[in-house]
C-alpha cells in the first residue's frame, strides 16, 4: 500500500510484487522478467488476468466482487468499489485501489477498529 499523510487518502496498489520471493515466483510462472522500477519489481497483471480469469475485464470484475463480498465497513466499501481503476504504468497495467481515511472506529469482520497512526489497532472494547 503507497501511504500518505493520515488525512488523505492512500492506495492499495495490485501488480506490485510484494517482494522478491513474489517475484522471482511470477517470473517463474510467466517466464517474463517485471518492469523494475525505484527498487520494486512490477509484474502488473494483465499476464496473470489472461490465463487465470480470460481477461483483463473479468479480473478487474472479479475483484470488484469480492470487495463487495468483504466485510468492512459500508461507507469505505462503497468509496472503494466507486473509485478502483485500472491504470497504466509504464506500460504495466494495475489495479489501483483507493483506501480513504474513516475518523473514529471501524468494523471489519465483526471485529472493531480504530486507526492510530499508520496502524489499526484492534478494539477490546467498544
Amino acid at each position: 500500500m503507497t501511504n500518505t499523510a493520515s488525512e488523505e487518502e492512500g492506495y492499495l496498489l495490485i501488480g506490485v510484487a510484494g517482494n522478491k520471493e513474489a517475484a522471482s515466483n511470477w517470473e517463474k510462472v510467466f517466464n517474463e522478467k517485471p518492469l523494475i522500477y525505484s527498487g520494486h519489481s512490477v509484474p502488473g497483471i494483465r499476464r496473470e488476468a489472461v490465463k487465470y480469469f480470460h481477461g483483463v475485464g473479468r479480473y478487474y470484475n472479479k475483484i470488484g466482487g469480492r470487495l463487495e463480498k468483504e466485510p468492512i465497513d459500508n461507507k469505505l466499501k462503497d468509496f472503494i468499489l466507486a473509485n478502483y481503476v485500472l491504470v497504466n504504468f509504464k506500460g504495466k497495467l494495475l489495479v489501483k485501489i483507493p483506501v480513504m481515511k474513516l475518523n473514529g472506529y471501524v468494523k471489519y469482520d465483526g471485529m472493531v477498529y480504530k486507526r492510530i497512526g499508520s496502524s489499526s489497532i484492534l478494539c477490546e472494547s467498544f
